[in-house]
């Protein structure tokens, strides 16, 4: 999309901001289990766009609450769930900024209906220790910023 040293002039980011959600949504008319290209597009887009945006006022965070809300406008819960993976497997496994996906999906939980939580709290639990592994001690305040003992109720 954009280079990560470089600002996209507000009326380019705010196109993207406006069109992203259904470009995701057109990727998912796609046989996403079957076709490889449909997880590679996913992991491009969330990796050029989560990694350097954070989810206060992001696009694929509010995609990704309507979905577990069944909104009209979110996705199907199959793809939802493609989707988490996918970022779990990708961004919150990358060395660029692996953070904004783990606060992303921190929202998405706490946006979460209690029946759907069980789902979304694995990913963040799977993907607090993958982090922690990581990055050792200096991810400690992230647990006190996201308050993640509270995942552990689940």
């Amino acid at each position: 999309m954009f280079p990560k040293d470089k600002q996209a002039q507000s009326t380019v980011s705010h196109a993207i901001k406006e069109y992203l959600p259904n470009f995701i949504r057109g990727i998912f008319k796609l046989d996403y289990r079957k076709e490889k290209v449909v997880e590679k597009a996913l992991k491009e887009v969330l990796l050029n766009y989560v990694c350097i945006h954070p989810s206060s006022n992001n696009p694929i965070s509010k995609l990704c609450i309507d979905s577990v809300h069944n909104r009209e406008e979110g996705l199907k819960w199959d793809e939802l769930q493609f989707l988490l993976d996918v970022m779990k497997n990708s961004v919150l496994n990358s060395n660029t900024n692996p953070m904004n996906g783990f606060e992303l999906i921190f929202e998405i939980f706490k946006a979460t209906p209690l029946s759907r939580t069980a789902v979304i709290a694995n990913i963040l639990l799977r993907s607090t220790f993958e982090i922690y592994m990581k990055q050792g001690s200096t991810f400690i305040p992230v647990f006190k910023k996201f308050n993640v003992q509270s995942l552990l109720i689940f």
